[in-house]
């Protein structure tokens, strides 16, 4: 789904957060894309990698001083190999709990990571509030849930005065801007994208 094969994932050791991205591609650019996005504008003195070439190339662009974990002392990458099985464990739960193929990884892992980092509430323990140093504003929308939005208006769209504006979906989750920061909107698909969509757990096939 969206042709992602592979995954970048990161921590950031002070507040706690955590993400997946999808990538199509395993190089230096892309990472140094999903890095800049991770991090923003925060300011970040060291990358601790597992020696991947991308990863240390995308560091070296990036910040002066890296830190790679040596392959041959796993105490040295503990901790980002824990956030890993975490982020795989919770991700594969999501898409158990929304009824949802595999194919769907590439929504569910970042749904999974928005949901652990924002916590249940005002948290000041929780990585959100750590980073942001305010709750979570929005609200919290399990994945694959129904719901009834708004979808973005086109040009083309042809608009009913009488049609009710609300419309039925399934949530898919949140669109956050650089930084990680919430842009304030969701991702939801239409239950039309649905129709004749193969949802078996092995499905490789794309809706809409």
């Amino acid at each position: 789904l969206n042709k992602a094969c592979y995954a970048f994932t990161a921590l950031d050791l002070g507040a706690g957060l955590k993400n997946m991205y999808p990538c199509k591609t395993s190089t230096k650019d892309e990472t140094v894309r999903r890095l800049m996005h991770f991090t923003g504008a925060r300011n970040f003195e060291q990358v601790s990698s597992d020696g991947s070439a991308e990863i240390k190339l995308a560091a070296e662009e990036l910040v002066s001083n890296q830190k790679t974990s040596l392959p041959s002392m796993p105490q040295s990458n503990a901790v980002i190999e824990r956030q890993n099985r975490d982020m795989l464990e919770g991700t594969r739960t999501t898409l158990e709990m929304a009824g949802l193929p595999a194919c769907f990884w590439t929504f569910a892992c970042w749904h999974y990571c928005t949901s652990s980092n924002i916590g249940n509430g005002d948290d000041p323990s929780v990585p959100w509030q750590k980073l942001h140093g305010s709750a979570f504003p929005g609200e919290r929308i399990p994945f694959g849930a129904a719901v009834t939005f708004r979808p973005a208006e086109t040009k083309s769209m042809k608009k009913i005065k009488m049609a009710p504006k609300g419309h039925r979906g399934i949530f898919a989750g949140y669109v956050s801007n650089p930084g990680y920061e919430w842009s304030g909107h969701f991702l939801v698909w239409g239950l039309a994208d649905f129709r004749d969509a193969d949802l078996h757990a092995q499905s490789r096939l794309m809706v809409g």
